[in-house]
């Protein structure tokens, strides 16, 4: 078959398959271009710069996302800071339930949001269907943080003096979350700089010593995986890296939501991890009160308050 015959069935191969996917998306509607979400709206970017986000099948443009200006940048900080006045005063039992309603949503709409993913980077599926399970995962292990916000305490540290410390939230924070996971060879710029993607670089070592090795020497130290049927080569390989996530037997180590996501090395700065139990030390700061009620102030009054407070 000539190359030309080939390159003709292709092209025909993937219309019918674009054709296939623009009809199982057909419920599913992505607008020309991206909005900013500032202030609780909507709202169109004035920049002059774009991304194109393209349909891998057919590489139609299906979304322009805005290269946001500066201004809008401070704007969507002030009115995180407006809101945070007073979303920072909300209970964590009207907090939890406004993430238990994020959760329906997430959950009532998995298929439509995968489809979205599969759209815009070409996932099977499935596969874009974990993803939004994973998503999930984490909002449901949000719903169950309440009890990671407690703080601790030292009553009577001397005479009518009391000892209170707990957890307050830092206030806006932004993040840039990385896209994809390496893979690196040592000799190449992609193995030194720790690049997500879209490159894969591939070594070959003959040892697993010398994988140990060649992995410790990288000055990076976010995930790595083995893959074999011998639990004391399982148990030599997780001793002896120096990583933060080490996967046996699976290829993508990223714990669930209630671990924290633990690079190492030049992959994590800072004291704390933004995931998972670390992430409420990450997002807050100890708050600690030291307060004194003498003995001799105590109320006389007699009247009683029925109410629950919580209900309030």
């Amino acid at each position: 078959m000539s190359s030309s015959h080939l390159m003709l069935q292709s092209r025909i191969l993937l219309n019918q398959f674009a054709q296939c996917r623009q009809l199982s998306f057909s419920g599913c509607r992505i607008p020309a271009k991206t909005q900013n979400f500032i202030d609780g709206k909507f709202l169109d970017s004035t920049t002059s710069r774009w991304i194109d986000v393209h349909d891998p099948a057919t590489n139609d443009v299906v979304t322009r996302v805005p290269q946001s200006t500066n201004s809008e940048m401070e704007q969507a900080v002030e009115s995180a800071k407006a809101a945070f006045k007073t979303w920072s005063k909300t209970s964590p039992l009207s907090r939890q339930q406004i993430m238990f309603k994020y959760q329906a949503l997430i959950r009532n709409n998995m298929s439509e949001i995968a489809k979205l993913i599969t759209k815009e980077q070409g996932k099977t599926h499935p596969d874009a269907e974990g993803d939004v399970l994973r998503g999930l995962q984490v909002v449901e292990q949000c719903c169950a943080n309440t009890n990671l916000l407690m703080g601790e305490n030292l009553p009577g540290i001397t005479k009518d003096m009391d000892l209170i410390s707990y957890r307050t939230p830092l206030g806006v924070c932004a993040g840039i979350a990385p896209f994809n996971f390496p893979a690196m060879n040592d000799k190449m710029e992609a193995y030194k700089e720790g690049i997500f993607g879209p490159v894969l670089c591939v070594i070959n070592v003959n040892t697993l010593e010398d994988a140990i090795e060649l992995i410790n020497k990288n000055r990076y130290g976010n995930g790595t995986a083995i893959f074999t049927s011998n639990g004391a080569t399982a148990r030599k390989f997780t001793q002896d890296i120096d990583v933060g996530q080490v996967g046996v037997n699976v290829p993508i180590p990223v714990p669930l939501p209630m671990m924290s996501f633990t690079g190492s090395r030049g992959s994590f700065l800072g004291d704390s991890h933004f995931y998972g139990k670390q992430a409420i030390g990450f997002f807050t700061q100890t708050k600690t009160v030291t307060q004194l009620w003498r003995e001799a102030d105590v109320t006389k009054d007699s009247s009683v308050q029925t109410s629950m407070p919580v209900q309030n």
